[in-house]
């Protein structure tokens, strides 16, 4: 089993909250991303940006994850949006058509401008 840790990095002003994820999110560890945006939502929280930067793998159901979110969020006037990914998760993302889907920026800057 891999580990997967969260990190609640900050609010803006403009109430977008940054986590950032380290480590891998796999059959294991999907449902702690789940519950952790499903936390944000409860609290009103509709506008998340994601750093996976130090996220060393994803599987299937970290993406449906990813996918299902961001879809939530968007349902309730925010959007999800994640940065920093790797080239092969947006090779990944590409051939199951799923980039799409899923608010993509390099960096924060970027990312906080489309909120």
């Amino acid at each position: 089993m891999k580990d997967l840790k969260i990190e609640r990095v900050l609010t803006t002003e403009d109430g977008v909250t940054i986590l950032r994820l380290i480590g891998a999110i796999d059959a294991h560890t999907f449902d702690e991303v789940d519950i952790t945006i499903q936390d944000l939502f409860a609290e009103g929280v509709y506008k998340i940006v994601l750093n996976l930067e130090d996220v060393t793998y994803i599987s299937s159901a970290g993406i449906g994850t990813l996918v299902s979110s961001t879809l939530q969020a968007r349902e309730n006037g925010g959007n999800l949006i994640v940065i920093k990914i790797s080239n092969r998760l947006r090779d990944v993302l590409t051939v199951l058509g799923l980039l799409d889907a899923l608010q993509c920026a390099e960096d924060l800057k970027p990312a906080l401008a489309r909120f």
